[in-house]
């Protein structure tokens, strides 16, 4: 290992530290294919340990287990199950099928019932498989809380990296 890589590299090192004195020595720093190789110091404060286990840029899932995983899985099938089971079939009263879950809100408003060519204008009519219950509206409202979700979820992120950061610098390795 030297400086640079190639035969040169430890005469080269040497050279320079000769010709410049605020160059003390050469630095030994492992060299693999041409690039530096080190393994990074194992995390030396609880903060460090903290930022290493805090994933940022991966999906939740990304560390769980193929049995967790598959578990996952097969509830959200099993919810699905329990819940057309347990829904409220279309009656009579209810103005299309999808309005079954509006009272406990487990529905999709309908985009064409308050469409353009005014009230009923659902091709679908009692067969439509959304809402008929929900007012004018309710889609823009339900995207704008959406977003709203997104973006305090992003803030929330940032300042969780923020304090990290800030708590690493004051606890440095």
């Amino acid at each position: 290992g030297g400086f640079l890589a190639g035969e040169d590299g430890d005469n080269f090192a040497k050279e320079v530290a000769e010709k410049d004195s605020s160059y003390s020595a050469v630095a030994d720093v492992p060299i693999k294919n041409t690039f530096i190789d080190y393994q990074p110091a194992a995390p030396s404060s609880m903060v460090a340990s903290m930022a290493k286990q805090l994933p940022i840029s991966c999906p939740p899932d990304a560390f769980m287990s193929s049995v967790t995983k598959q578990r996952r899985e097969e509830a959200k099938v099993e919810n699905k199950v329990m819940a057309a089971m347990y829904r409220p079939k279309a009656t009579p009263g209810l103005p299309s099928k999808g309005s079954a879950g509006h009272a406990a809100g487990d529905c999709k408003p309908c985009a064409w019932f308050h469409g353009p060519e005014g009230p009923n204008s659902c091709r679908h009519a009692d067969d439509c498989e959304f809402c008929h219950l929900c007012p004018n509206g309710e889609i823009k409202r339900r995207k704008k809380v959406k977003q709203e979700r997104i973006k305090e979820n992003k803030r929330m992120e940032r300042e969780a990296i923020d304090l990290l950061e800030g708590a690493a610098r004051m606890f440095p390795p």
